[in-house]
C-alpha cells in the first residue's frame, strides 16, 4: 500500500506508546501487528532513535 492510500487513515489507526517499556518490547508489538486488519495500521510512539540493522 503507497503512502497516498493510508495517509489519511493515520487518526483511525492503533496507537501504541512504547516509551516507558524497559527490555525488547518487539515480541508484543508484532503480536498487535497480526491482529490488525488488513488497510489498517499502528501508530508507535517511542523517544529513542531506532538503529538500523544491516
Amino acid at each position: 500500500m503507497s503512502y497516498t492510500e493510508w495517509k489519511d487513515k493515520t487518526r483511525e489507526f492503533k496507537r501504541i506508546d512504547v516509551r516507558g517499556i524497559q527490555g525488547n518490547f518487539f515480541s508484543g508489538l508484532k503480536r498487535q501487528a497480526i491482529q490488525i486488519p488488513a488497510g489498517s495500521g499502528l501508530e508507535v510512539i517511542q523517544s529513542f532513535e531506532p538503529i538500523r540493522v544491516n
